[in-house]
C-alpha cells in the first residue's frame, strides 16, 4: 500500500520540476598608490568612483536577477532558469609599483575587512535570487496565465526590493562598514 502511495505521489510531480541559480561574479578594481599610510584615506576618497547619497565609498556590491523558465501546457512553470550577476567594486594598490610595507600592511588589514563587509551584500544578492527560484517553482497550474505572468513580476520586484532595503539597512547600520572595523 505504501508504494502505490509513494508512486501516486511521484506521478503527481512533474519529473521536469527543478531549478537552479547561477551565480556570476565580477570584481572591479580602481587603482590608488599612497605613498604613506597618512596617505591611504586620500587616496581612497579620490580615486573611488562610488558615490551614494552624495558620499563617496571606498566599495560597492551590485547585483541584478534575470529569470526565464520552461512551461508545461499553457502556463505552469516546470522549470526555473535564475542568473545572479554579482559586481564588486574595490580599491587595490596600483600594480607593478612599488609600496613600502608600512603602507601595504595597513592597507592589506583594511582590504580583508572591506572584503568581508561586501561579501554580506554578496549574501543578500544569494537569498533574493533563491527566493524568487523558490516562488517560480510554487505557483502550481494557474488558471489564467496573463495575470500569472504579471503576480511573477510582481512578485520578482518585491522580492528584489526587500532583500536591496536589507542591503541598505545594514549600510546605515554599520555606517557603510565602519561599526564593522571597515577604516583606515
Amino acid at each position: 500500500m505504501k508504494k502505490v502511495i509513494v508512486l501516486c505521489f511521484l506521478l503527481l510531480i512533474p519529473f521536469s520540476v527543478s531549478a537552479k541559480v547561477k551565480v556570476e561574479k565580477r570584481i572591479k578594481y580602481y587603482d590608488i598608490y599612497p605613498k604613506s599610510k597618512k596617505d591611504i584615506k586620500t587616496q581612497l576618497l579620490s580615486k573611488s568612483p562610488i558615490k551614494k547619497s552624495g558620499e563617496k565609498l571606498y566599495a560597492d556590491t551590485v547585483w541584478e536577477v534575470n529569470t526565464s523558465y520552461e512551461y508545461k501546457g499553457k502556463c505552469r512553470v516546470t522549470k526555473v532558469y535564475v542568473d545572479l550577476n554579482i559586481k564588486t567594486i574595490l580599491p587595490r594598490l596600483t600594480p607593478k609599483k612599488s609600496v613600502k610595507f608600512s603602507v601595504k600592511n595597513p592597507f592589506s588589514k583594511f582590504e580583508r575587512k572591506l572584503i568581508s563587509y561586501q561579501k554580506k551584500h554578496e549574501k543578500f544578492a544569494v537569498q533574493a535570487a533563491k527566493e524568487i527560484e523558490k516562488k517560480l517553482l510554487s505557483y502550481g497550474s494557474p488558471r489564467d496565465c496573463d495575470k500569472f505572468r504579471k503576480q511573477i513580476r510582481v512578485d520578482k520586484k518585491k522580492i528584489i526590493k526587500k532583500y536591496r532595503k536589507k542591503s541598505k539597512e545594514y549600510d546605515k547600520k554599520t555606517d557603510y562598514g565602519r561599526k564593522k572595523g571597515v577604516k583606515i
